[in-house]
């Protein structure tokens, strides 16, 4: 029997996106929904084990592969790019044909292209971005789409990427119902989304997190197989994410420990590197204190 709260063709029950201006009657509703999001998650478990990253935060390394602009990343984008820098290759395979779900601007043909050195990368997004035509190249190219409602042909690809894109997807489900092949395909995935946690860091911000109810319901397909969930950051990079933005330690997340660990934040150095400084303290040991997620899986289609 369907639960009456859920649309099958997403894993959440919002339907109100933060991304972008609210009323505040909006907020509001916004906030509720928040708040069920996590009375829901609180206790429960994934249907598959997760495993609990351990960053490596070399700052020579990561600048060299992404760009000066990682000094200054938020923290759970630093351990984003960390996990990327370890696994990409392993998760997407070597000289993949890739697909990545709402590409931006585009730079991750970039990265991906260090990376992974893929064969073609196929970039799409909601709408067409200036920065596409200084990525374009023989095996680059970007087109329009609206996920969770076009038909993706994936006829000639084998890995699907996408960087905190589904949480501003309605019907994330639907984003991989509507694969479409010629003949019988296998598509590794490999897809980084916040926590539920992470509301204290973006606060209204797409149409959900992932806690581990939505991330069942998001993974539950019989087409997907050989699932692995990684667990990035807790209340250590949450509270590093602060100086940054200028803000003080929120009790209600963080509390004491969080503004005891400020006292330790070197404001002499960058971001990256008071994250590296503390990369043995960012693992987290419970799914209810993770930042950030890393979900690989394969899908069957034909």
């Amino acid at each position: 029997m369907l639960d009456p709260l859920y649309d099958d063709r997403k894993s959440s029950f919002h339907c109100l996106s933060g991304d972008g201006k609210l009323s505040l009657a909006g907020k509001l509703a916004y906030i509720g929904f928040v708040t069920l999001e996590f009375q829901l998650n609180r206790d429960r478990s994934l249907n598959w084990p997760v495993e609990y990253y351990s960053p490596e935060l070399n700052v020579e390394r990561l600048t060299y592969t992404f760009g000066d602009h990682l000094l200054t990343v938020s923290p759970s984008r630093a351990l984003c790019y960390d996990f990327l820098l370890h696994h990409a290759r392993t998760f997407l395979g070597n000289r993949p044909a890739v697909i990545d779900l709402g590409c931006g601007n585009g730079s991750y043909s970039r990265h991906l292209r260090k990376l992974v050195e893929f064969a073609s990368y196929q970039g799409l997004d909601i709408l067409r971005r200036s920065d596409w035509e200084k990525h374009a190249a023989d095996d680059v190219a970007f087109a329009t789409a609206v996920l969770g409602k076009d038909v993706i042909d994936v006829d000639g690809r084998n890995a699907v990427f996408s960087q905190s894109v589904l949480e501003h997807v309605e019907h994330d489900r639907e984003i991989f119902r509507r694969f479409r092949s010629t003949g019988p395909v296998t598509l590794k995935h490999l897809h980084l989304m916040p926590a539920t946690r992470s509301w204290y860091d973006y606060r209204f911000h797409g149409y959900r997190r992932y806690g581990p109810v939505e991330l069942n319901r998001l993974l539950n397909d019989p087409g997907f197989f050989n699932v692995r969930i990684f667990a990035l950051g807790n209340w250590l990079s949450r509270t590093y994410y602060r100086p940054l933005k200028g803000r003080r330690a929120k009790f209600g997340d963080v509390g004491v420990k969080g503004r005891k660990a400020l006292e330790s934040y070197n404001k002499s150095l960058s971001p990256l590197e008071n994250l590296a400084r503390r990369r043995d303290e960012l693992i987290a040991t419970e799914i209810s204190d993770v930042s950030f997620f890393a979900i690989a899986f394969e899908q069957r289609l034909g």
